[in-house]
């Protein structure tokens, strides 16, 4: 006897040997089997599609703090470099302020050579 065969005569002896009962049963079974292994596959495929969002929102996630790091170090740098021009600033206005007075003091030292000069000439 094949191996199946006793399970289908066990089977149809339980039922009373009625073909059209064996029938009725074994088909739903197999179309509730179906259904079973139908939803066994959209499950997983939904575990497979969450586990994809999951990794993704991983990956937004250290990409959205990497854009916060650079930003921070973007402010960070734009205000040194407000610090540097604003000693820039001060430096330019001290040098300006030094050869103002440099050429002031050139220009009283030059009317003194002329003074001296039309004193020596005289």
């Amino acid at each position: 006897m094949p191996a199946s065969r006793w399970k289908h005569e066990l089977l149809a002896g339980l039922l009373g040997r009625t073909p059209l009962m064996y029938v009725l049963f074994t088909s739903t079974i197999w179309v509730l089997w179906r259904r079973v292994v139908a939803q066994s596959r959209e499950l997983q495929h939904a575990k497979r599609l969450l586990m994809r969002a999951e990794r993704e929102a991983r990956k937004q996630r250290h990409l959205a703090r990497e854009a916060e790091n650079e930003i921070t170090v973007a402010a960070v740098g734009q205000q040194e470099a407000e610090r540097w021009m604003a000693a820039l600033r001060e430096k330019l206005a001290a040098a300006t302020a030094r050869m103002r007075e440099s050429a002031s003091l050139a220009e009283s030292k030059e009317l003194e050579c002329e003074a001296l000069r039309e004193q020596v000439d005289d």
